[in-house]
Formats: structure tokens, sequence, C-alpha cells
């Protein structure tokens, strides 16, 4: 039994399978990067902005198939250069009691999804983490701000049960917002302590900011990155066509063999207008894994 992570960059549409060693028990469906646009030069207005990760399980194989979608009232995003970085992380062979990988689509702004029947009492690692958005203008407008995120409630002592939380909007800088904005979330829960991994929070990651440093986790050798949301936002109240928004976190080696996470959340129209790089960021964790 073990904890096994894959990672696969996808295009919309390209449908992917992921094959473990072992028999699949359960698992969670997240991303660590993501872009949507029109193309190179060219930019419009939006009506639907939105990514799905559609999955199901199969002896030792997760196959996932990504929905990647933008227009406004006449024009298409481009799917040749839509893409998506998509994190399975699965528990294979003997069940495990400790732990629970599980997904939950359509969770409202501001709002929770149904109760996620959990197998840990008072677990150490409870986290929500992004797995999906859709954000829908009711007709087609600029866009000043998009920002997705997903949390969780902390279980209830001796409950076995927990909840994904959500938030999520996109707005122009006219008073209007989407009339559908909701999030899909992964959830990791466990109170095995024989784990060897660690999650470690990223905190809001600024484009251009200080890196988070890895130093203190060098004796592991992989450095998974999962986002839990995002925010881009054009600077003052200005909205703008879009012609590209991406967010995302990646992990560098700089230095000597020094692991730091970095985050990016771009954000622009095909007339050099970009985000405020002190309102935009990511956020999620960092999964330490030998």
């Amino acid at each position: 039994m073990a904890l096994e992570i894959q990672t696969y960059d996808l295009k919309a549409n390209q449908d992917h399978t992921f094959t473990f060693n072992n028999p699949v028990t359960q698992y969670m469906v997240g991303m660590s990067a993501f872009s949507l646009g029109y193309g190179p030069s060219t930019d419009h207005h939006v009506v639907k902005a939105a990514i799905q990760l559609q999955h199901n399980m199969t002896k030792n194989q997760v196959m996932v198939s990504p929905t990647l979608t933008l227009f406004d009232d006449g024009h298409q995003g481009n799917a040749e250069s839509d893409r998506v970085t998509v994190v399975v992380l699965a528990w294979t062979g003997v069940s495990a009691e400790a732990l629970t990988l599980a997904n939950q689509y359509g969770i409202p702004n501001q709002g929770s999804g149904p109760p996620i029947p959990i197998t840990a009492n008072s677990p150490n690692t409870n986290y929500g983490l992004l797995s999906g958005f859709d954000f829908v203008y009711s007709s087609s407008h600029h866009v000043r701000e998009m920002s997705a995120n997903v949390g969780t409630v902390s279980p209830v002592s001796g409950a076995l049960n927990t909840t994904l939380t959500g938030a999520a909007q996109m707005s122009d800088g006219s008073g209007h917002t989407a009339s559908t904005a909701h999030v899909d979330g992964g959830l990791i829960v466990s109170a095995d302590n024989t784990l060897d991994i660690a999650l470690v929070p990223t905190g809001t990651l600024y484009n251009n900011g200080a890196p988070l440093s890895l130093g203190q986790y060098a004796s592991y050798k992989h450095f998974q990155p999962l986002l839990t949301g995002f925010r881009v936002q054009f600077p003052s109240n200005d909205d703008h066509h879009l012609q590209e928004v991406t967010a995302g976190i990646m992990v560098k080696i700089v230095g000597s063999n020094l692991a730091v996470a970095v985050g990016v959340a771009h954000l622009h129209d095909d007339s050099s207008n970009y985000e405020d790089d002190s309102q935009s960021y990511a956020r999620g964790f960092i999964l330490c894994y030998n």
C-alpha cells in the first residue's frame, strides 16, 4: 500500500489515463497550473471561463477528461494553447482507514458542498484543493477580476465528515458580476502519522514576490505543487478585453539544490494591459514525498 502521485500537462479536451503500480482504492484529482486564452494577437469579451476535470477509476488506472472553456458571444478560446496541469493522488493496495481522498463538483461562491464522509477521527490533515472553476456572465462583458479558492471546515470532534468551502468571482469595472460562479474541489484528510509526506502551505504567492523556501524539507526527493486558489486583477477599477489568464505554482531548484516555490497569476489583453501584481496571486500546498 502506498500513496502514489502523478502529474500531466493536458490540452483542452485531451483525455489522459494515469496508470499506477497497484490497484487504486481511492484518489483525488487536482491541478497545479492552468492557462485559458483566445490565442496570439487577439482578445475579446468574456461570457464564460471554466475548467472542469471529469474522472473515473478502474483497477490501477485513473482516467481524466478535461474541459477547458472560454468564449464570448461570437468567439471561442484557443484549444491548442489552453492547458491544465493535472495532479492525481492515488492510494493503492490495501485500503487506508486513516486517509480520505475525494472530489466534489459545483461548490457555490461563499458556500459549501454537502458533507463528505471521512474515516479518520480527529484528523491532523484536512485540506481542500482547487480542481476546477466555472464563471459565467449573463451576457458578454470585459474582465476586471477573476478569483477562485477552495477551503475546508474542520470536522467537529468525533464527526466522521468534513465540508469543502468555495469562493469564486468574475467581474468587470461597471458592476457586472458572474451570474454563475462556483468551484470544484479536492479533499485530503488524514490521521496517519506514518505517511512519509509533508504538506507545506505556500501562503499567498504574488507575482515577482519572495519565493517560499523548502530548505527545511530537503530530506524529500520530490515536491509536487497543488493549487488551492488564485486571483488575477487589472489595476484599480480598470477592465479590459481578455487575451489570456494564467495561474499556477511551480517548484524550482536554485543555488546548491535549494527547492523554492513560486506563484504566477497573469491576466492581459492584446493592448499591453496587464494584471496588478500587488493584487494577483496563487495559493496552494507543496506535497513533499520520497
